[in-house]
């Protein structure tokens, strides 16, 4: 038993030893060339979950995953890209608990970028692509 727990904290001593310095174990050479530089990407995330009701019994879910993605070539020039996932549906209300489902669910990927070039603090440059969701709320009561 002793031998056993001696030789845990010789193990626990060599490591505390090597994470002082984790630069010996990286080996520049191993490191494969990139086109991007990843200290000028900035990755953040959304999620959002809505529903709602009218007074006829019409019932809406959705719920969007948002991926925003930011590469700064320079400070005058980004690239934004936006993957929107969507999930909704629609239900009619049948009284009590009871949720009646419309056999709609569908999910979709909604693709966004924008190009934003600004050679100076007055002038801006914008190339964009943006497309509406078809399940946003003002569409779908739009239907009703």
């Amino acid at each position: 038993m002793k031998r056993v727990l001696i030789l845990i904290l010789l193990l626990l001593l060599i490591q505390l030893i090597n994470a002082q310095h984790p630069e010996r174990f990286i080996n520049p050479s191993l490191m494969t060339p990139s086109l991007i530089d990843f200290s000028k990407l900035s990755i953040n995330h959304t999620v959002s979950f809505s529903s709602g009701f009218s007074s006829d019994n019409k019932n809406y879910y959705q719920s969007m995953y948002t991926n925003h993605l930011q590469y700064t070539f320079s400070p005058k020039l980004k690239l934004s890209v936006d993957l929107n996932f969507t999930n909704f549906g629609t239900a009619t209300y049948k009284g009590g608990l009871k949720f009646d489902g419309n056999r709609d669910n569908s999910s979709q990927v909604f693709p966004e970028f924008s190009l934003q070039y600004q050679p100076s603090e007055n002038t801006s440059i914008i190339f964009e692509y943006r497309r509406i969701n078809p399940y946003s709320i003002n569409n779908y009561y739009r239907n009703w």
